[in-house]
């Protein structure tokens, strides 16, 4: 039986912008020969996609003589200026409180008279059950590029200690 490289109809996710990318998927058939999957993968998937070149790619098994395989395109992450790359996340992370800062004011029942509980949330008859708020969540990196003569083991050393 001869092997098949075929591409899956969910394949192609592709990025575009500043930092472009993208990832086929493909059905590799007819082989249990992990050497022989991964070189009609090569042979098959196209070197460039979308103006981009291909940077790597990689199989696994799934069934008897049939592999998953992936080819992702795009560029190395090379910064030949020597600038900074900057990314920053300013999204939401999630806390659970049981106490409220201030209560401002205590409800009831027409005819009854508003427990005090000082402050907890989400009082129950046997627990304090509380809830979960969106708190600010700031996340920052910044990527420089050496060369590889400067990141030496003691260069590493430093960084460790």
């Amino acid at each position: 039986m001869p092997i098949s490289v075929t591409e899956k109809f969910q394949s192609r996710d592709v990025v575009r912008g500043l930092n472009p990318s993208a990832q086929l998927n493909f059905v590799v058939a007819g082989t249990d020969d992990y050497d022989e999957a991964l070189k009609k993968l090569a042979d098959d998937a196209p070197v460039v996609f979308d103006n981009l070149p291909r940077i790597n790619y990689g199989i696994e098994p799934i069934a008897e003589s049939l592999w998953l395989g992936n080819a992702r395109y795009g560029y190395q992450n090379t910064n030949p200026t020597g600038e900074a790359v900057y990314q920053f996340d300013t999204g939401g992370g999630s806390q659970h409180i049981t106490q409220s800062l201030k209560t401002v004011r205590r409800y009831a029942r027409p005819g009854a008279v508003a427990g005090n509980f000082k402050g907890a949330i989400g009082v129950t008859n046997v627990s304090v059950e509380g809830v979960d708020i969106t708190v600010p969540v700031y996340s920052f990196s910044e990527v420089h590029y050496k060369k590889k003569a400067f990141v030496d083991d003691s260069y590493k050393a430093t960084l460790l200690n």
